[in-house]
């Protein structure tokens, strides 16, 4: 199980919600198990930070980059062959 945990910063004004990462061993795990496999999967409850994760090893608009509950993704999917 791979868990993501942050703290929360207080702060004024629009970055109130900003947030700091804690160090976990995460980012070391999916980025080692990229080097053995082209795909990985990063599940786990909701707001655990499986999307902050691998946005941290893949910026978000890269072709490599897919959010399962994004319809353009999905629809980037229906193409296997040239997905992939």
């Amino acid at each position: 199980m791979v868990r993501m945990v942050s703290d929360h910063v207080p702060s004024r004004g629009a970055a109130a919600s900003a947030r700091r990462l804690i160090p976990r061993a995460a980012q070391e795990l999916v980025t080692r198990a990229l080097g053995r496999s082209p795909v990985v999967a990063i599940v786990g409850p909701r707001q655990c930070g499986k999307t902050t994760l691998a946005r941290q090893l893949v910026p978000a608009d890269s072709p490599n980059y897919f959010d399962l509950e994004d319809p353009v993704s999905l629809a980037r999917l229906d193409q296997r062959l040239t997905a992939l």
